[in-house]
């Protein structure tokens, strides 16, 4: 037991927004906190792993440090995944990058390099909860301390180890989620996909869209959705936000054929 005010006095980091590289989650407060969790919902090839790998490449403190992060690909390889970041660094299509990524010897792996030294990738296929675990005390006994951001992505590749299906298994990870932002101050976002009627991936997901009905526990979730009247932009809603406002719409300038967000 503890009073209220001594609790928030003794709670560090917890609570407090990272930097973000969008300027409209900044405005509209759809801040992604320290020792918090958050979802990230889409139908398939919506942009859920093109909105968090720009965000962890780009965003930075005011040095202009970027937030150390760790970033679980557990539904893409390594080629499909860093030729996309490739292609949002150089601001080229991401044909032109997988062809520049043939030659070992091509700047562009440096280049790649320079730009993402705060991320620790992953790329382990259906990754128990353990080895996430493991990974992430890894993280720590390299650098010092853990993670500012963690991105699971996808919510529907990690394995609980403790059985069940749909969604008490996934129910089960996130509050797995809960209990890790809380343990290391970081900020936990899942990405996870969304039910069949709004598969289409053309029309607004609201906050029940999501795969197994699983809106209760984040603190922050964005749904993203493509309208097929509007090319190149980004339609995203932010339909839970704890600290801020909800539902939120926000449309933000993207480039997929580039990997490139305006």
């Amino acid at each position: 037991m503890a009073i209220l005010s001594v609790a928030m006095k003794a709670r560090g980091t917890e609570g407090e927004p990272l930097p973000s590289p969008f300027k409209a989650f900044d405005i509209n407060r759809a801040f992604f906190r320290r020792g918090q969790m958050s979802l990230v919902a889409a139908a398939s090839g919506r942009g859920k792993s093109a909105l968090m790998t720009h965000w962890v490449v780009n965003a930075a403190y005011p040095d202009g440090s970027g937030i150390p992060s760790f970033y679980g690909s557990f539904d893409s390889d390594r080629m499909t995944l860093g030729s996309r970041v490739a292609a949002g660094i150089l601001k080229k299509p991401v044909s032109d990058v997988e062809e520049l990524l043939k030659d070992d010897r091509s700047e562009l792996w440096q280049l790649v390099s320079n730009r993402t030294p705060h991320i620790w990738w992953s790329f382990k296929r259906n990754p128990s909860i353990g080895h996430i675990e493991d990974e992430l005390e890894a993280y720590a006994h390299v650098y010092g301390s853990f993670p500012e951001m963690v991105v699971l992505d996808n919510l529907m590749n990690i394995d609980s180890g403790v059985g069940g299906q749909g969604w008490e298994t996934h129910d089960n990870i996130l509050a797995w989620g809960e209990e890790l932002a809380a343990l290391t101050g970081a900020h936990v976002c899942f990405t996870c996909h969304v039910k069949g009627y709004v598969g289409s991936g053309d029309v607004p997901i609201p906050m029940n869209g999501m795969m197994n009905n699983l809106e209760k526990r984040p603190r922050l979730i964005f749904t993203i959705y493509r309208d097929v009247d509007m090319t190149g932009v980004m339609q995203v809603d932010c339909v839970k936000n704890s600290t801020g406002p909800a539902p939120v719409h926000i449309e933000l300038p993207w480039y997929p054929e580039r990997s490139m967000f305006g």
